[in-house]
């Protein structure tokens, strides 16, 4: 595999993970969704200091590099494939 292989791969994982955490948090009702957000936000904190080095090192340089926009429901644009 090549490395712009592997990127795509890595972009095309990252895309999917946040599609399903977008469309996850999207059902939950919109009042709730605050308090959903902090328990999966401490979820997340509460893994990072079980993470290897390595991993660490790759959680961190994601995070940096991603950028998250959110649209309306009706601009998905996976309603268009």
């Amino acid at each position: 595999m090549t490395d712009e292989q592997f990127e795509k791969l890595l972009a095309d994982f990252a895309q999917l993970v946040s599609y399903k955490f977008g469309d996850m948090i999207n059902q939950i009702p919109y009042k709730f969704r605050p308090v959903a957000m902090a328990v999966v936000s401490n979820c997340i904190a509460s893994q990072i200091p079980l993470m290897s080095e390595e991993d660490l090192k790759v959680y961190e340089a994601m995070r940096k590099s991603s950028e998250i926009i959110t649209l309306p429901q009706e601009m998905d644009p996976r309603k268009n494939l």
